[in-house]
């Protein structure tokens, strides 16, 4: 496998398509060993699918709308933890939209944590949408991680 930047943008397909929660995240649904999970308060609108490519992956795509909050974190997967090696965010109260992406060697990730030491912060300059949906949601992320979407492809 390559580094991080190759590994995010690798063709990937959806493996498990989960579907669209909301309200309070369970512990179980993005376990990271270090931070005892990563859970979405209430509010949020959530999915996380599971996706084959270069690795065993999981991608958590979530949003808020009255926050005006979005996210899409793309993770390796190992056993019961996972290894965040890129995301994509938007904050409306500071950064507006931006990606943290792991620095290039994938053999120092750190598992079960969502900072990683020495990530890289891009800067990306768009405006949010604040129409934002379900479609809308995983449209941004499929494209941005190069995940080709399940077919029939439906945010349901």
């Amino acid at each position: 496998m390559g580094g991080t930047l190759w590994t995010a943008r690798a063709p990937k397909k959806v493996a498990v398509c989960r579907p669209w929660q909301s309200g309070k995240m369970k512990a179980s649904d993005f376990p990271l060993s270090k931070n005892n999970s990563f859970r979405l308060g209430t509010g949020w609108e959530y999915c996380i699918h599971q996706l084959s490519g270069p690795a065993p992956m999981r991608l958590l795509i979530a949003f808020h709308r009255g926050k005006r909050e979005y996210l899409a974190w793309l993770t390796l997967e190992s056993k019961n933890d996972l290894g965040i090696i890129a995301r994509l965010e938007y904050r409306g109260s500071h950064l507006g939209w931006h990606v943290h992406l792991k620095p290039d060697n994938l053999d120092t990730l750190s598992w079960g944590c969502v900072k990683q030491p020495n990530e890289r912060l891009v800067d990306c300059k768009s405006p949010f949408d604040p129409e934002i949906d379900k479609i809308r949601a995983e449209a941004v992320a499929f494209r941005i991680f190069n995940v080709e979407p399940p077919q029939p492809w439906s945010a349901a």
